[in-house]
């Protein structure tokens, strides 16, 4: 198939691009929402096939409201063993734990539950003749193996309106393989190398698109059932592969009388547990509003409308999150703690003492063109406004700034946008007499800022090794005002928020 080719090429392209970083957007709320909707999505779609109603081509709350309406038209029978499937998964990974925990018998979590119902199942379907009764049953299969056919990759007009198609189920397949990848990671201390996995993604597509295979990711379902049956090595994947190949080659009239509810009670039982009520309840005990409301978002998309839009939703709204985070630095202005005189945080030491005149500020971000605007506005709020920077607050600033003191150590990148901003920046203050100061510049950073016009001249931007050397010169050389001790209460608080 022509689709699973291009979802191939472009999939391998990102992985030899390297660009697997892009699944550091998937935060774990958005983790938690997506899996725990998936789970409840899962669930539903198997409803009809639990139930004994007729087949629903519908999906997510769609599909539920038709069952419920449903209900009346219930297969007594096929309940019946949809019901007690259930029980006995729940009954033996019940006696599994017991063992497991009161007895020590550690190996017996890796007994395989759901093929045991499934054998179960296949004796009930055969002895009791359940498909006769109303059951809907497996039946017979085309087991036959596909002959390998080129994809039609020279039809340019196919190509063309397919590839849109082909790069958005690229990444939307990446990012939902990520999801599971990163829960099992998480839950059985492992990394992940998602370049790999990109590259280990496109090579299966292409691959299998000679074989007329759809495209092909990480499925989170099957990904459940293998954890529930105990797997834990890349055996598991070469096993889950290999055997029901085999199985459909050669062991189909076996799975004929195998009934459908009994596959549909597997999968509901598996996918229920994957809805993370311990994470929400997590993000709610420690007042993580912002990642509650993510996970909860990107939760009811995915319920409402499918895994791809809950990615989509989830992903676009972590990605947002990111830019406003990065967008809005932390800036902290310094002050002086008696005896040492070393420089600190004024939110977190209520002792400090700020310089009259001086206004010593850390920036704990790299400098580029998404936050660059908001530290200079800050400052330059800072600068102006002075006393007046927020109505309801107390002035952090008596005198009329005459020196900017930036301690850069945790300083690590500084872009040519930001550069230019922080030259345009210095010459304004320049000309209003106002001295720009950094301390603690890594040394290629002050060389970039040297090559784009901020050298020392001017005698106004001057480079310093440490804060107390930069304000004893900055006193030489501006009216020295007494320094005064800030409050209790004004120490312990952040900078205003009009102001950030």
């Amino acid at each position: 198939m022509l689709l699973s080719l291009l979802v191939g090429f472009f999939t391998l392209l990102l992985g030899i691009l390297r660009c697997g970083f892009l699944d550091s957007l998937v935060s774990r709320p958005m983790l938690c929402g997506f899996v725990s909707g998936s789970g409840i999505t899962i669930a539903i779609d198997q409803l009809d096939n639990l139930l004994g109603l007729p087949a629903n081509p519908d999906h997510n709350i769609k599909k539920f409201i038709e069952v419920c309406k449903e209900l009346p038209l219930t297969h007594p029978l096929t309940l019946i063993i949809g019901l007690f499937s259930i029980s006995l998964m729940l009954l033996v990974d019940f006696l599994k734990d017991v063992l497991k925990d009161k007895l020590k018998i550690p190996k017996i979590s890796i007994f395989p539950t759901p093929a045991l119902v499934v054998v179960v199942g296949i004796l009930i379907g055969y002895l009791a003749d359940v498909g006769d009764k109303g059951v809907r049953i497996l039946g017979d299969l085309n087991a036959e193996f596909p002959i390998p056919k080129c994809p039609p990759l020279l039809n340019g007009e196919l190509v063309a309106t397919l590839l849109p198609s082909a790069i958005l189920i690229s990444i939307v397949g990446f990012v939902q393989a990520t999801v599971v990848c990163k829960q099992y990671a998480s839950k059985y201390g492992y990394t992940v190398s998602s370049n790999r996995e990109l590259v280990a993604f496109g090579t299966l597509n292409i691959f299998s698109s000679f074989f007329h295979a759809w495209p092909a990711f990480t499925s989170l379902t099957r990904s459940a059932v293998g954890d529930t049956a105990g797997a834990y090595s890349q055996l598991h994947g070469f096993l889950a592969s290999n055997i029901p190949m085999l199985s459909f080659l050669f062991l189909m009239p076996l799975f004929a009388t195998l009934p459908k509810p009994t596959i549909a009670a597997i999968v509901i039982v598996v996918a229920l547990k994957l809805i993370q009520f311990e994470q929400f309840y997590y993000l709610f005990k420690t007042k993580s509003w912002v990642e509650l409301a993510l996970a909860i978002v990107t939760f009811a998309f995915t319920i409402l409308f499918g895994a791809q839009i809950g990615v989509i939703i989830g992903l676009g709204l972590s990605l947002l999150l990111l830019v406003k985070h990065t967008a809005m630095p932390h800036i902290a202005i310094l002050g002086a703690v008696p005896p040492e005189n070393k420089y600190y945080d004024i939110a977190e030491h209520k002792h400090a003492v700020i310089e009259s005149g001086i206004l010593v500020i850390r920036i704990d971000e790299s400098l580029y063109f998404g936050n660059i605007g908001a530290i200079v506005n800050i400052i330059s709020r800072i600068v102006i406004l002075g006393r007046r920077a927020h109505p309801a607050s107390q002035s952090i600033l008596d005198e009329p700034i005459r020196a900017i003191v930036l301690d850069a150590r945790n300083i690590i990148e500084i872009d040519p946008s930001a550069i230019q901003t922080l030259v345009e920046t210095i010459d304004s203050y320049k000309s209003r007499d106002v001295f720009f100061c950094f301390v603690k510049l890594k040394k290629g950073l002050k060389e970039r800022l040297i090559a784009g016009g901020i050298t020392e001249s001017s005698l106004r931007s001057i480079y310093f090794s440490n804060i107390s050397e930069a304000v004893e010169w900055l006193r030489q050389k501006i009216p020295v005002h007494v320094a005064r001790t800030l409050s209790t209460e004004l120490s312990l608080s952040p900078l205003p928020q009009s102001i950030l």
